[in-house]
């Protein structure tokens, strides 16, 4: 079953931005988060999809720039972070995109 999930920021270190959902959701949802988040920010583009056991990491571009989106299972826990120097350079300003600024 195909769930309308909103996908927000919620937090930026420095390292990584944090993501929220707003509906509980399990690995069989991963499939559809992502689409929302395709779906919402249009300019991002899918580069690659990995799968494990409890996790699954997704490979990103934006602006040039490399960024690793993660989904880990139990804890219902979504992040981005940057692949390399270069979009680490640009996490502030993808936050700052995410927010909708």
């Amino acid at each position: 079953m195909t769930s309308n999930f909103m996908i927000k920021c919620s937090e930026l270190n420095d390292s990584n931005i944090i993501l929220t959902c707003d509906l509980p959701w399990s690995q069989e949802d991963i499939p559809d988060l992502i689409a929302q988040i395709l779906t919402q920010y249009r300019d991002i583009q899918l580069l690659e999809q990995i799968e494990g056991a409890d996790r699954v990491v997704v490979r990103l571009l934006w602006q040039h720039s490399h960024f690793c989106l993660h989904f880990e299972c139990y804890s219902e826990a979504i992040w981005l972070d940057a692949e390399d120097d270069g979009a680490k350079m640009k996490l502030a300003l993808l936050y700052q995109h995410l927010l909708g600024k």
